[in-house]
């Protein structure tokens, strides 16, 4: 009897230690609701050509603040300990869905696009925000740059322009 409740113990100890990648680590303390246009107008100001596949009528949006705290509590943490980069199986276009996904499911949040750049051969996100702005973030690496300041070096990975957008 001992040896069975000593493994229940266990089996509670690790299933607590896997409740962060159910549960939101943050309070979100800014929320917009906008409508189906607002994401193709906040993308257009920054890109042009953009093919849009819309998933959603409304669309809800935290704001920088919020959103870089959900990638270091949340996203960071499944990156260190349970995602990893698998040629053709888990690769970019898999860690642009995941990401959008996992902000969907515990937050509610359905701002972040998924890019499908045909011309760099890459998937990566665009993040929407409540005052007009967009950030080009790559889930592989939880990185993000303004549109306009993106790094010389990383340029020909994520291009924008004429490609696919899902939202």
């Amino acid at each position: 009897m001992t040896n069975t409740l000593n493994k229940l113990k266990q089996l509670l100890t690790e299933l607590d230690n896997l409740s962060h990648l159910f549960k939101p680590q943050i309070k979100l303390t800014h929320l917009s609701e906008k409508s189906y246009y607002y994401p193709q107008q906040v993308i257009n100001k920054y890109f042009s050509g953009v093919v849009y596949l819309r998933e959603d009528a409304k669309y809800w949006l935290t704001d920088q603040q919020n959103m870089k705290e959900i990638i270091r509590k949340d996203w960071i943490p499944y990156l260190t300990y349970h995602l990893h980069y698998l040629v053709d199986k888990f690769d970019c276009d898999d860690f642009s869905r995941f990401f959008k996904d996992m902000l969907i499911f515990k937050y509610k949040l359905n701002q972040a696009a998924r890019v499908f750049s045909y011309e760099s051969q890459h998937s990566f996100n665009l993040i929407i925000f409540p005052d007009d702005t967009v950030r080009i973030f790559e889930p592989q690496t939880a990185q993000w740059w303004e549109p306009h300041k993106l790094p010389f070096q990383y340029q020909p990975y994520y291009i924008i322009n004429n490609q696919i957008v899902i939202i």
